[in-house]
């Protein structure tokens, strides 16, 4: 029982109060994260990720270095001489060929030769182009009337006259019917180089008493394709075939092929 009359005894009515607060007041505030674990790890793992910009540049590219006058000097005189030791090169690989200019009658067949359409891998492709590259010639040699090759260094060497008159030395059968065509012309007669004489000691034959081997598997010399070999009998002839191949004909026989040959 309290005591009126001793004020120490009476109780404070804020001490009552101040005892009666709840419990949960006196705790502490719980401290809140400022954001998710996860979205840190995120954001640390984006600073440590190099830019687009930084990865290509670093990684794929790299600045050309730039070649200085003295080193443009140096490719370009590697470049001349390159140039000059394939030359040398080609000059002395090449038989009979000078820096003069000159060559033999051999290096004139296969300058020829090369005329022809390889990508067809015909002998019929050759232009009169290709040919007046090989016109040049010295004085003593006759040139072909057609294709402008020594002819007096063929073993297929023809000399033929036409039905309008004109006549003309030959290093083949090939280069008589291509100035026929060209000439709109036929052939009224022609002498041929036997293939078993010599360009020294030509042996010639009157063409329409003779057998031909058309289209042999051995080159002629100095001859232009299609190649073709000539003797004065059939029995000759045909002893030949067996070694260098090709098709037994006489002269109307020649004449059809080479009609033929014209138009392939």
């Amino acid at each position: 029982m309290t005591d009126k009359t001793n004020p120490q005894s009476i109780p404070d009515e804020n001490t009552e109060m101040k005892e009666q607060q709840p419990i949960i007041a006196q705790m502490p505030e719980p401290v809140m994260e400022s954001e998710p674990q996860d979205e840190k790890l995120l954001q640390e793992a984006e600073a440590e990720e190099p830019s687009v910009k930084e990865f290509s540049q670093k990684t794929y590219y790299e600045e050309p270095l730039r070649l200085s006058g003295r080193d443009m000097a140096g490719v370009i005189l590697a470049m001349v001489m390159l140039t000059i030791i394939g030359i040398g090169g080609y000059i002395w690989l090449t038989p009979g060929l000078s820096v003069s200019g000159g060559a033999d009658h051999h290096n004139h067949a296969m300058q020829a030769d090369a005329g022809r359409d390889h990508s067809t891998g015909t002998d019929e492709g050759q232009t009169h182009e290709a040919h007046a590259q090989m016109a040049a010639a010295p004085a003593e040699h006759s040139k072909c009337a057609w294709c402008g090759m020594f002819a007096d260094k063929s073993m297929g060497r023809v000399k033929a006259t036409f039905a309008e008159g004109s006549d003309g030395d030959f290093d083949s059968w090939g280069c008589v019917f291509h100035q026929a065509e060209d000439t709109s012309t036929s052939i009224a007669s022609a002498e041929v180089v036997c293939l078993d004489s010599s360009l020294e000691e030509p042996e010639w034959l009157t063409a329409d008493s003779s057998w031909f081997l058309y289209k042999m598997d051995e080159r002629v010399e100095g001859s232009m394709p299609p190649y073709i070999g000539a003797w004065s009998d059939r029995e000759t002839a045909l002893e030949r075939k067996a070694v260098l191949g090709g098709e037994l004909v006489d002269y109307a026989g020649l004449t059809e092929k080479m009609n033929e040959w014209l138009t392939d």
